[in-house]
């Protein structure tokens, strides 16, 4: 069954027309993910995400999906890094990124490829939503295993990679 999926981040004012940024997701057949976590980076700062889409697991997702995200005017031609993971439960399984130049009231489109060819490194603690590795102990980025990093809420600690109370 075919799952598709868009979502629009409004980072800017609207009025047309808009600098924006089209991710498009290719996924390999052996690629089997429920979920994907985009960011963009300008520079080496966020721009926007992590977003996780589709936001609860609704089944395996097919390739040709798509995520619209507005941008402010300021980031004109600056080279936007586009980062997708590709999430089977809490568990990466694919990773990849490309590029685009941004243009400032156009439309432009990011394309990125994942496979299972695509080695995701081993992590023993737990991944940011871009795939970077972190040790897993630290109350705002607790996992292991190579697990999506948590929070620890409410007051709750990181120890060795779980959060207890």
């Amino acid at each position: 069954m075919k799952r598709s999926w868009l979502l629009v981040l409004a980072l800017a004012a609207c009025g047309p027309p808009e600098t924006a940024v089209r991710v498009r997701v290719e996924l390999a057949p052996e690629v089997v993910a429920q979920q994907l976590r985009f960011t963009g980076t300008t520079g080496g700062t966020l721009v926007f995400g992590p977003e996780l889409r589709p936001e609860t697991p609704a089944g395996t997702l097919q390739s040709g999906g798509e995520l619209l995200v507005l941008l402010p005017d300021r980031l004109d031609q600056r080279e936007l890094i586009c980062g997708v993971g590709a999430m089977s439960g809490a568990q990466l399984v694919a990773w990849s990124q490309s590029s685009v130049r941004i243009q400032r009231g156009a439309e432009q489109e990011c394309v990125v490829t994942l496979s299972a060819r695509q080695q995701v490194p081993a992590c023993g603690g737990c991944r940011e939503s871009d795939g970077r590795c972190r040790k897993g102990d630290e109350d705002d980025r607790c996992g292991s295993g190579g697990s999506a990093c948590t929070k620890c809420e409410h007051g709750a600690e990181c120890k060795s990679g779980r959060c207890v109370d």
